[in-house]
């Protein structure tokens, strides 16, 4: 998805990589209940790995699959667990409040915490303040 760079330069493209811990045949069922497929270019389920969230390897097998390197990823995560494995692959992570609260999911490490999808759709799309994720790293 060819998206413009904040400074007008040539246009930024993204990959979009699905992490879950769920069985591919939970993925699978979602992805065409919801017609999903078209959406990620790369998909990591929990029976892809040997080593689940907080490990590392769920997210580093993603950006893999999206021959990226992790510290060029973008993570969305509202579990925990997802946040530790994230950081811990060397993403940038973003922890959303649907299962757990804004200073657990701080204290496990997220980057920025946003409260709905809202608020992080608004950063993502509208203002583009996480466009480059880096530009926060402190």
């Amino acid at each position: 998805m060819p998206l413009a760079s904040s400074d007008g330069a040539k246009p930024l493209v993204y990959a979009w990589g699905l992490t879950t811990s769920a069985a591919r045949s939970v993925q699978q069922l979602a992805f065409q209940t919801f017609e999903l497929h078209h959406y990620f270019d790369a998909v990591v389920t929990g029976e892809d790995i040997v080593h689940g969230k907080p490990d590392p390897e769920p997210y580093r097998s993603t950006a893999a699959k999206l021959s990226l390197s992790p510290t060029a990823c973008l993570v969305i995560e509202d579990a925990v667990n997802g946040v530790i494995s994230g950081k811990a692959a060397g993403c940038f992570v973003v922890g959303i409040t649907t299962s757990f609260t804004i200073e657990d999911l701080s204290r496990a490490g997220a980057d920025l915490v946003f409260t709905s999808f809202r608020s992080l759709e608004n950063q993502l799309f509208d203002d583009g303040a996480l466009l480059n994720p880096r530009a926060h790293a402190g």
